[in-house]
């Protein structure tokens, strides 16, 4: 349904907000990257995640029709969907349509949500109280899928990252590892500052913000993923890049 597509993934340590290309970053602070690289982790979780969507919304709950397009609920058909959502067209924002897709996570052994956020104050971003107080009720990890840097500028992605880790990185059921936030950086967003993302890193990194006292960097890696399909048609399971 419209809600999320399934994703096996081997969690790599990419903490609080990484997915930085630190292969290239020997023009930015090798001291950083040599200190990194030492660490070596035991026991990686390895999770099964489902990318979530909550742009949905419908006339009766957020009053209008939000990325819906001729819904024709006879012939159970949205032109802007490939499928027509098992419970109809629903809300991202209504707390018993998340808490249904929730309940469909759990029993298809789905360890968390990574959640398509598009900015602060976004509908995207109002949904993300009601989801992750629902995913708290039923032990599903939520993380967020950083889609896009704002006028492609360093510093509009610090104050992101910020508000993120301040107003989502302290709920329960927000994703950590080690203890630290996750945060996933889509690749539309890698490619807007490209090199530039020791400009984000740095400034973001507190460690009053991420609950840790470790002086270590805590953005150090980027991670690919395999999708179940492309693991059935021979792939290769997803790598990190330091």
């Amino acid at each position: 349904m419209a809600g999320f597509t399934i994703l096996l993934a081997t969690m790599i340590l990419f903490t609080a907000t990484s997915f930085c290309r630190l292969a290239h970053a020997e023009e930015t602070d090798t001291g950083a990257v040599r200190k990194r690289a030492a660490i070596k982790y035991e026991d990686i979780p390895r999770k099964v995640l489902a990318f979530y969507y909550p742009w949905y919304g419908t006339q009766a709950f957020t009053g209008s029709w939000v990325h819906y397009e001729d819904i024709d609920t006879e012939a159970k058909t949205i032109a802007s969907s490939t499928h027509y959502p098992s419970i109809g067209p629903y809300d991202s924002h209504d707390p018993e349509a998340v808490a249904y897709h929730m309940d469909m996570a759990e029993r298809a052994g789905i360890d968390g949500f990574i959640v398509s956020w598009w900015g602060q104050g976004d509908f995207s971003d109002n949904a993300m109280p009601v989801i992750l107080d629902e995913a708290q009720k039923k032990g599903i990890e939520v993380t967020i899928y950083y889609e896009r840097v704002p006028e492609e500028k360093s510093e509009r992605a610090v104050d992101d990252f910020l508000y993120i880790l301040g107003k989502y990185g302290s709920h329960p059921a927000y994703q950590k590892v080690g203890g630290k936030p996750v945060i996933f950086v889509y690749g539309r967003a890698m490619g807007q500052l490209w090199q530039r993302w020791s400009d984000v890193i740095r400034p973001a990194w507190s460690p009053s913000r991420i609950g840790t006292t470790d002086p270590q960097p805590e953005y150090s890696t980027a991670f690919t993923h395999t999708t179940t399909q492309e693991r059935q048609q021979g792939g290769r399971p997803g790598r990190s890049y330091r």
